[in-house]
């Protein structure tokens, strides 16, 4: 049953959900409006909030205008609710622009649906589907969620696992909370010639190229904010807008830029004071938008004085880090740096995302062994009050590395909820995916994190392939492990190719 007024992205969860039961059981359930006589009748499915719903059950509390508002876009219930029949009316409804479709999914996994990868579906073992008793409530821990791995750009992927950063408008469209280099949009290279102020002061003169801008000029910050809201005019239906520094330090040593970094402590405190003028000007024009910026490599670390305003959001980058271990008990400078900046941020502002590096920029298909690392800061950036992840991989590059579909799966999980257990996700994928050869595929995937479980055997993002790292003898008892693998995944197509994509 849907609404007359459907949104999109339920009427396609209502498809989605006719089409997975049909795939499983050949039963197909009709999809119905409210309107409909036959929407009366109990044994319903309803798939979103309708006025029906709202009048259907009232000794049952389905509907509590305030509790759904806590819904937000993305939040549902799904319940289950029996009227005197043997079977139940079930009750999967949220927020209308992705909401409805995320409970739908999960109900679907209820069942014994599973999207391990974008190549196909894990159906349940039996075509008959059991519903449990059902009474729950989920809001995803974070607003924006994004697996940057070329194995997750798949749009019915994404959406079957709740990731919302590649969605088209029949899914709910999409969230960005992400920062990127922008002065070169901003305040072009092309204004060098006549307004050299605009420009860093290096070396003693005003500079062009690939550089920072000089952020106390006279006039800048009203140009950037005047391109600004030309960029926020263009784009009615997007919400975050970066204003973000070039990635490359050569920032302004002009004596007013100079000063203002010396007196907070950071160049951040520079950055912060600009974009906080350039946010206050936008907010007439646009007060539904926001302005994000970077905490990246020479703005990493936070100011003393200047905080964002509540139309600004911060993205921390830390590229330095170790990513073998988590950073809260890291021994790795750069890692113990970052936590006391994190912390520093977090007590400045709660509208923080974060840019985190999930590959090796050197060779995007070697072995990356950072689980225990990314699950583990996962839960931290939660608690820190981050709400939003980019988690890079080899996205913009091509296919990833063996154990890419596995780390985008674990990923979406618990970008959702931080607090799985990271483990028994890897076990339950592994157990689906490759079947009898479990064990060995199992034994892979340890065999690599123990070459960086040492407290001292560091891990990062830009580390070159070596012996030290993948001995000889290590790189035989994979060889090994691989060819376990094979023979005991023989007849099953979906865990040899897998299998032997994690071998390449």
């Amino acid at each position: 049953v849907l609404a007359k007024d459907a949104s999109t992205s339920e009427q396609h969860a209502a498809k989605e959900l006719q089409h997975f039961i049909h795939k499983a059981t050949n039963a197909k359930l009709p999809i119905v409006d409210e309107n409909e006589n036959s929407a009366l009748a109990p044994q319903r499915i309803f798939v979103g909030v309708c006025d029906l719903l709202k009048s259907a059950f009232p000794e049952n509390n389905v509907f509590e205008p305030e509790k759904w508002k806590e819904l937000g876009d993305e939040g549902f219930i799904i319940r289950t609710i029996l009227t005197g029949e043997e079977t139940p009316d079930i009750v999967i409804a949220g927020g209308r622009q992705r909401g409805t479709m995320f409970g739908v999914y999960t109900f679907l996994e209820h069942l014994g649906f599973r999207w391990y990868t974008n190549r196909q579906t894990w159906y349940p073992e039996e075509n008959v589907l059991h519903v449990p008793p059902l009474d729950e409530k989920e809001i995803p821990a974070f607003l924006y969620r994004y697996p940057y791995i070329f194995e997750a750009f798949d749009l019915d992927w994404g959406a079957r696992n709740r990731i919302n950063s590649r969605l088209d408008e029949t899914r709910g469209g999409s969230v960005s909370l992400q920062a990127h280099h922008s002065f070169e949009r901003l305040v072009p290279p092309s204004l060098f010639k006549q307004h050299p102020e605009y420009f860093p002061f290096i070396g003693g003169k005003r500079v062009t190229g690939y550089v920072q801008r000089c952020l106390t000029a006279p006039g800048i910050v009203e140009l950037t904010a005047k391109n600004m809201i030309k960029w926020m005019d263009d784009n009615p239906n997007q919400k975050y807008f970066a204003l973000g520094q070039n990635d490359y330090e050569n920032y302004c040593l002009c004596p007013n830029c100079s000063n203002i970094m010396e007196e907070e402590g950071s160049p951040a405190g520079l950055y912060i004071q600009f974009v906080n003028k350039v946010a206050e000007i936008v907010e007439d024009k646009h007060p539904d938008k926001f302005i994000i910026t970077f905490a990246y490599a020479f703005t990493e670390k936070p100011p003393k004085f200047a905080k964002p305003r509540h139309n600004v959001f911060i993205q921390l980058a830390p590229i330095v880090i170790c990513v073998s271990h988590p950073f809260t008990s890291c021994s790795d400078p750069a890692s113990e740096a970052f936590r006391k900046r994190l912390d520093g941020w977090s007590k400045l502002t709660d509208r923080m995302s974060v840019w985190h590096y999930v590959t090796d920029f050197r060779h995007l298909l070697m072995p990356f062994p950072d689980f225990k690392e990314f699950t583990a800061d996962i839960k931290t950036y939660h608690q820190r009050g981050v709400r939003g992840i980019f988690f890079q991989g080899s996205g913009g590059h091509g296919p990833g590395s063996g154990d890419a579909d596995l780390r985008a799966w674990v990923m979406a999980r618990m970008l959702w909820n931080p607090y799985l257990d990271a483990d028994k996700l890897v076990n339950e994928y592994l157990h689906g995916m490759y079947g009898k050869a479990f064990k060995p595929m199992r034994a892979y995937y340890d065999l690599m994190h123990e070459q960086v479980s040492a407290p001292d055997r560091h891990l990062h993002v830009f580390d070159k392939v070596t012996e030290e790292m993948w001995p000889e003898a290590v790189v035989s008892q994979m060889e090994k492990l691989h060819e376990q693998a094979l023979d005991l995944a023989q007849g099953d197509t979906t865990a040899t190719y897998y299998i032997k994509k994690n071998r390449l």
